[in-house]
C-alpha cells in the first residue's frame, strides 16, 4: 500500500551508501567523476567531510597527506538534485526548491540513485 499526499510533508530525500575508503583516492578522481555527470550536474561545491571515527577513536584521513579529503557536491541546474561524493560514501539527494512544487515519488529518486551509483 502506498500513501500519497497532495502536498508532501517533506522537502528533501537522501539515499546512499557508505563503504571502506577507496585506496589511492585523490582529488583528480572527483574531476573524473564530474566528467561523467557534468551535463546533468554542472555546478560543483565543496562540503564539509562526513567524518567517520574508527573504533580506535581515529578519524579517517588520506594516508599520504594526513588530511581529510573533501566531500564534493555535484548540483543539477534546477538545484533539485545533488550527488555527494567522498572517498568513503556516495549519496543522491532530491530536494524541493521554491520553484518546484511537485514532490518526486521515491521510486523515481531511487531509480536516479541507482543509475548514478552504478
Amino acid at each position: 500500500m502506498s500513501v500519497t499526499f497532495g502536498k508532501a510533508p517533506i522537502n528533501e530525500v537522501v539515499i546512499g551508501k557508505r563503504f571502506n575508503p577507496i585506496a589511492g583516492w585523490t582529488l583528480p578522481h572527483y574531476g573524473r567523476f564530474w566528467d561523467l555527470v557534468e551535463d546533468e550536474f554542472p555546478h560543483v561545491e565543496h562540503a564539509t567531510p562526513l567524518v567517520d571515527v574508527e573504533p580506535s577513536g581515529e578519524v579517517l584521513v588520506d594516508v599520504t597527506s594526513n588530511t581529510m579529503l573533501p566531500r564534493v557536491w555535484f548540483v543539477s541546474t534546477d538545484e533539485t538534485r545533488l550527488l555527494q561524493l567522498q572517498q568513503n560514501c556516495f549519496y543522491f539527494n532530491w530536494r524541493q526548491t521554491k520553484d518546484a512544487d511537485e514532490y518526486v515519488r521515491f521510486t523515481s529518486i531511487y531509480d536516479d540513485y541507482r543509475r548514478y551509483a552504478e
